[in-house]
C-alpha cells in the first residue's frame, strides 16, 4: 500500500529540483556527491531506516552525508576565497568596476552564502573565530565602564535613589516565612 501511494504521490506532486543558479558556488564535483548522498540515502530508507552502527546502508549513509558536507564547506570556502581575491584584485586595478560589483552584491535577491561578520574592521567567516569574536564583544560590553558621554547627573540620581531604598529597607527576625505560605501568597497576588 505504502509503494502504491508513494507512486502516485510521486506522478501527481511536481518533485523539487536542485537549483544551482541559487548557489552560486554549486560545482560539478558538489553534483557529484550530493547524487552519491542521495543514492545513499535511499538505500538506507528502503532498509527500513536502522540506526545500528554494525548496519552498512547506515554506515554508507552517514558517510557520503560526511563527504557531501565537508566538500560543501570546502566549495563554500573557495568561493568566498575567490571572490575576495577578485574584489582585492579589483581595488587595485578598477575602482568603478570594484564599486559596480559590490553594489550589485548588495542589491542581490539571492540569499547570502556565508558572508562573514566584521570586528574592528577584521572579517570573520570561521566559526570558532566568530565564537571568540562573540564572545569579545559581549565581555566588553557587559564589563563595567566609565564613558564620558554618560549623563553623570542621572547616575548620582540613580544611586541616591536605591540607596535610599537598601536604608529604607528593614529587616524582622521575627519575621517568618514558610513554604506553605509561599506559593498561596504568589497565587494571592496573581489574581490582583
Amino acid at each position: 500500500m505504502c509503494d502504491s501511494l508513494n507512486t502516485c504521490a510521486s506522478d501527481t506532486f511536481p518533485k523539487k529540483r536542485l537549483k544551482s543558479y541559487h548557489k552560486s558556488y554549486w560545482n560539478d564535483q558538489l553534483n557529484d556527491a550530493h547524487d552519491v548522498m542521495w543514492r545513499y540515502c535511499e538505500q538506507w530508507r528502503a532498509t527500513g531506516r536502522p540506526r545500528d552502527i554494525n548496519s552498512t546502508t547506515y554506515l554508507n549513509h552517514k558517510n557520503a552525508k560526511t563527504i557531501f558536507r565537508r566538500t560543501h564547506r570546502r566549495s563554500v570556502y573557495m568561493y568566498l576565497s575567490e571572490l575576495d581575491r577578485k574584489l582585492e584584485e579589483q581595488t587595485k586595478s578598477d575602482c568603478v568596476g570594484f564599486w559596480r560589483q559590490l553594489n550589485s552584491r548588495k542589491r542581490a535577491s539571492r540569499p547570502s552564502t556565508g558572508i562573514g561578520i566584521t570586528f574592528n574592521g577584521v572579517t570573520y567567516r570561521d566559526r570558532e573565530d566568530l565564537t571568540e569574536q562573540w564572545r569579545q564583544y559581549f565581555y566588553t560590553m557587559y564589563s563595567p565602564a566609565e564613558s564620558e558621554q554618560f549623563d553623570k547627573i542621572f547616575k548620582q540620581h540613580v544611586e541616591i535613589t536605591v540607596n535610599n531604598i537598601f536604608d529604607n529597607v528593614t529587616t524582622d527576625p521575627q519575621t517568618l516565612l514558610s513554604t506553605e505560605s509561599c506559593p498561596k501568597s504568589s497565587f494571592a497576588l496573581l489574581k490582583k
